[in-house]
């Protein structure tokens, strides 16, 4: 890819803004429960772990630690135990243990719980959910119609509004071959106790009009209407659970208006004059930033020189070496891009160019690559780090492509 991507990764004027009724600082490490759906013999049982894991790395921000538990495995007094509690419900109709259910009735510490199953509690009558808590939960909304050619589109509740801004859920369709790219689901809540429930955060369904609420709070109770991990986009809903964590954890942090800029794919055939005025962009803005450098630019097929195999190594590639410098020199740091950024003169998925192409993982049929082992690929790392240091440069991280 002979270009150059802005990446804004965290959206200013969100960052480590706090909503009202948090009241004490973080001053000691927050213990943390993730609990997740994991069924077995189910070709979907793995993505309650990556939610699960994605949440993880969210919390590794904060002064906490975190512990991973299969829903199946919990046991009376883990809510207790933790001072915060995440049950990513993902998975329709899993069962939830009755310790589990028990404990979130009585608890005194803050449980999170996200989308679906939330019913087995709270149209359970051996429970009060609704006097408890002060909202019920209504049920489960997903598409508004089946999606079709002349009605690609349906609709569904998709756009969430938070401090004022829209972001909007990921949604596409192949008319062709029916496929749905979305997670359309999501729980629908009503507070019927205004002393002890309040929508903070709600979303619309674009097509009718109509809004449901998107994060539930009651006291130590937290609901929130989908999974934020699911189908996301660069202005999704993401971004609010990567905010709110403040407050379910209580930092009271300062409102600090943030971005985290990467360029990426810089290769031998980034040009010095656009990296120029990036870096002078940057650096009257006082931001510092990252670049994801390939060191070795190949196109071992010739795809862009007429057929004639083409590699150019980080010493030969003068402009980029150039550009790296200058940008260094105010406030610029090298990520390393992999080592070549693609996987031989195989097409893995596009041109087998640098850049395009996937170095680690044989996109062709979404699988390990056949040379797959912790050997080779370190190997390729140290050849990539290699290419930064005889040449003078210092990597400060790694991104695999």
């Amino acid at each position: 890819m002979k270009k150059i991507l802005l990446v804004i990764a965290l959206l200013a004027g969100l960052a480590q803004m706090t909503l009202p009724g948090t009241a004490h600082a973080q001053v000691t490490t927050a213990r943390t429960l993730v609990l997740y759906d994991n069924p077995a013999n189910d070709p979907y049982s793995k993505l309650g772990l990556m939610y699960s894991i994605m949440l993880r790395n969210l919390l590794g921000h904060f002064n906490a630690t975190v512990d991973l538990v299969p829903i199946q495995n919990y046991t009376a007094g883990m809510v207790a135990n933790h001072d915060v509690t995440f049950y990513i419900g993902d998975y329709y109709n899993n069962p939830i243990p009755t310790a589990f259910m028990s404990d979130v009735m009585t608890a005194t510490k803050t449980v999170v719980w996200f989308k679906y199953n939330l019913w087995q509690l709270a149209w359970n009558t051996a429970y009060t959910f609704n006097q408890t808590f002060g909202f019920s939960f209504l049920g489960i909304a997903g598409l508004n119609a089946p999606p079709s050619s002349s009605n690609p589109n349906p609709g569904f509740y998709d756009t969430v509004t938070y401090k004022n801004l829209p972001m909007v859920k990921y949604y596409a369709y192949d008319a062709s071959s029916g496929a749905i790219n979305a997670d359309p689901d999501v729980g629908l809540t009503q507070v019927v106790d205004a002393t002890k429930a309040q929508a903070l955060v709600t979303i619309k369904n674009s097509k009718t009009g109509t809004t449901t609420p998107y994060v539930m709070r009651s006291g130590k109770l937290w609901y929130f209407a989908d999974v934020p991990f699911s189908f996301i986009g660069p202005t999704d809903r993401y971004l609010v659970i990567c905010d709110i964590l403040h407050d379910i954890l209580q930092t009271n942090a300062p409102v600090n208006h943030r971005a985290l800029v990467r360029l990426e794919d810089l290769d031998a055939y980034t040009t010095t004059s656009s990296m120029t005025t990036l870096t002078n962009y940057l650096y009257s803005k006082q931001i510092p930033f990252t670049m994801a450098t390939i060191p070795v630019y190949t196109d071992p097929n010739g795809y862009y020189t007429g057929g004639v195999p083409e590699t150019i190594h980080l010493a030969q590639a003068t402009g980029l070496m150039s550009a790296l410098n200058y940008a260094i020199a105010h406030g610029g740091s090298i990520v390393m891009h992999g080592y070549t950024h693609q996987y031989d003169s195989t097409p893995n998925l596009l041109t087998a160019v640098s850049g395009s192409d996937y170095e680690f993982w044989y996109a062709v049929q979404n699988r390990p690559v056949d040379e797959d082992s912790v050997q080779w690929a370190a190997g390729r790392m140290a050849e990539g780090i290699l290419e930064f240091t005889t040449n003078g440069y210092k990597v400060v991280g790694w991104a695999a492509p």
